[in-house]
């Protein structure tokens, strides 16, 4: 399947968590063997020392990021059925002595107020960034404006690939949570990057969500990193968020599927409507000019 992708330079291999497949590292090494790049994101609970030794072997691997939200309890309550933090903190230890290894934690209401004794451990085991993401998570009227506004546009039912959940932030709470991470990150010498970046200048209307009512939103998918999203049967789709099936690689040849019609179709509408409600929480978001009227509910 990737053979087909023309001029190959780079896989990013996410997840879910890419180790469950039992051969993640095969295609690791197919990808190295051929001059191609390689990172990769992991919780890292399915990573021995004999993969770590396998990964670490790679002479293309770029770098690893290793999902971290918490230490103790709160760790367990986040990540259910996982083993505990300190394995994770030494999986970072392992991999850190050989490849750039950055944190990623997301910013939930369950860790809001513990991020101190997290930075500390981090800064410790030898990451080089702690990567903090606002949580992307969406109410149920967002998610049913966003199916009616892409239905609208493609004719057809489209389904919003993210639940419908009752997460209204407090922008005060988030305001305290980004202060004190930035204090914690500065007293251990750690590089920390809270993101999506536009959506830090937007705080109430993040929290609010009425981002997307009051600014005309794009994608850095179309416009500052052209990108789409591979799952491992091939099927190929455009948003994170969305699940509007552009094709197949395992069928189609990656330039087509670019240019299907679908994409387009998609693309000319995005454009005119200023982007859809679930954009006003993604990390890909490109916050554009206010809207002269604003967006109804």
């Amino acid at each position: 399947m990737f053979d087909k992708i023309a001029h190959l330079e780079r896989v990013n291999l996410i997840g879910g968590e890419v180790f469950v497949r039992p051969d993640a590292l095969d295609l690791l090494e197919y990808f190295d063997a051929r001059g191609v790049i390689t990172y990769v994101t992991t919780n890292g609970t399915l990573l021995d020392e004999a993969k770590i030794e396998r990964l670490l072997a790679l002479r293309r691997l770029l770098g690893v990021t290793v999902s971290l939200d918490a230490l103790g309890d709160t760790y367990r309550s986040i990540r259910r059925g996982m083993s505990g933090a300190g394995r994770i903190l030494e999986v970072i230890r392992r991999l850190a002595g050989r490849t750039e290894v950055r944190v990623n934690s997301v910013l939930l209401a369950e860790n809001a107020d513990q991020f101190g004794p997290l930075v500390e451990a981090v800064a410790e085991a030898g990451a080089s960034m702690l990567k903090v993401q606002l949580q992307i998570a969406h109410s149920p009227w967002v998610v049913d404006c966003t199916e009616q506004c892409v239905q609208e546009w493609m004719g057809f039912p489209v389904p919003c690939l993210y639940p419908r959940e009752i997460k209204i932030w407090d922008a005060g709470l988030l305001r305290t949570a980004i202060q004190d991470i930035r204090q914690a990150a500065d007293a251990c010498g750690l590089h920390v990057r809270i993101f999506p970046n536009e959506l830090l200048h937007h705080l109430d209307e993040y929290a609010a969500e009425t981002l997307w009512k009051n600014w005309r939103l794009g994608c850095e998918g179309f416009t500052h990193i052209p990108r789409l999203k591979v799952f491992p049967d091939g099927e190929v789709i455009f948003c994170e968020g969305l699940g509007l099936s552009l094709g197949n690689l395992r069928e189609q040849p990656v330039d087509q599927i670019w240019n299907s019609p679908v994409l387009r179709t998609f693309q000319r509408h995005f454009e005119r409507a200023g982007g859809l409600p679930i954009c006003g929480r993604c990390c890909r978001v490109v916050v554009g000019s206010k809207r002269a009227v604003p967006e109804k509910s």
